[in-house]
């Protein structure tokens, strides 16, 4: 197959090419609801995921001889599984849904199912940013978090109304925060309303963005 039959996924420039701390593709840096395409002719095999987690709401393609295509992140569908598509049709907008820094396409490209480098097949070539190692970095260690004990139930109640129908009382003075990169991960103990003994309690855990305070993702 010629490297020349891929396009690319979106207009902007690579934010973030393939490299050992971002292993399974590149970001294409593009404002929301910027235009996604398919790079080839193909199949759509998924359309979905989460919203609040990982590659957020993400598209695959299957194409010919063993190809596949996948775009993450994306603020709306414009396809469904099992849609045929044509190279250059758009698929969906772009978004910063899942666990982003700002809004752009993640786009991966696999062959017989393995990973190759998006910038050796799409065309034309466009530049990636160089690649930096990251300094080690000590262990996060768990530390009381910054929040007041009515944040504290709004938060895990927040995420038990996304992901349960029961109703939960949180005892704010056992919540915990641990840092998770620029993102926190917060736990309160919970107990089921109407519920009597140890059966009843829960750990609810919730991640939040840039601190404690403030509720912009939900763990799955």
């Amino acid at each position: 197959m010629s490297p020349f039959e891929f396009i690319w996924p979106a207009d902007g420039n690579v934010s973030q090419g393939m490299t050992p701390k971002h292993p399974s593709g590149i970001d294409v840096g593009v404002p929301t609801g910027s235009e996604a395409r398919a790079v080839r002719d193909g199949v759509v095999f998924f359309v979905g995921g989460d919203p609040c987690c990982s590659y957020g709401n993400f598209i695959v393609i299957g194409h010919d001889e063993g190809w596949s295509s996948v775009y993450g992140h994306l603020s709306k569908f414009l396809v469904k599984a099992g849609d045929q598509v044509k190279q250059g049709q758009v698929i969906a907008l772009s978004g910063d849904t899942g666990y982003v820094d700002g809004p752009h396409v993640h786009f991966e490209l696999r062959s017989e199912g393995r990973l190759v480098n998006p910038l050796d097949y799409l065309q034309p070539p466009r530049p990636a940013p160089p690649y930096v190692p990251d300094t080690p970095a000590p262990s996060p260690t768990p530390k009381g978090p910054d929040l007041q004990p009515g944040e504290a139930t709004v938060l895990a109640m927040g995420w038990m109304s996304q992901n349960n129908a029961y109703a939960y009382t949180i005892d704010a003075g056992t919540c915990y925060a641990m840092e998770q990169g620029i993102n926190w991960l917060v736990t309160c103990k919970g107990t089921l309303q109407g519920c009597a003994g140890a059966a009843c309690e829960a750990y609810l855990s919730a991640c939040v963005l840039e601190q404690p305070r403030l509720i912009a993702r939900f763990c799955p």
